[in-house]
């Protein structure tokens, strides 16, 4: 079995959203490079991180940010979800050094584009 800790992302700040409702951030700590720190001490070999607000479609320069910074700190591997929707949104993450992009709004509203990534990026569209 592999767990892998996530870090959600609202205006470069690391949250917990309180029953995944958007507007009721609670932030234990808000430091993502402090959270990614603390599951990377723990032994974590992969971290999940999620763009909140680029997936209710408000993308954020401070996650976009924020993003970079994980994914040049990090030692365990990064995948990024939230808001990809396209390949170049995907390209950009992996470009920068993510192991792996998720998705899954896409797979429902644009199949081609779905397809067009898992053919484009293979073994990296989660």
């Amino acid at each position: 079995m592999q767990i892998i800790p996530s870090i959600d992302l609202h205006r470069g700040q690391a949250v917990k959203l309180v029953g995944g409702v958007p507007g009721s951030e609670v932030y234990s700590n808000p430091s993502p490079l402090n959270l990614l720190e603390e599951w990377q001490s723990q032994g974590a070999e992969r971290i999940h991180v999620v763009d909140l607000d680029s997936a209710l479609g408000v993308p954020s320069e401070e996650n976009k940010r924020t993003i970079g910074e994980l994914l040049s700190s990090a030692r365990a591997k990064i995948q990024i979800g939230g808001g990809i929707r396209s390949s170049s949104d995907a390209s950009r993450y992996l470009d920068m050094g993510a192991d792996a992009v998720v998705v899954s709004t896409i797979i429902f509203s644009d199949r081609r584009m779905f397809e067009q990534l898992v053919n484009s990026f293979p073994g990296r569209v989660v």
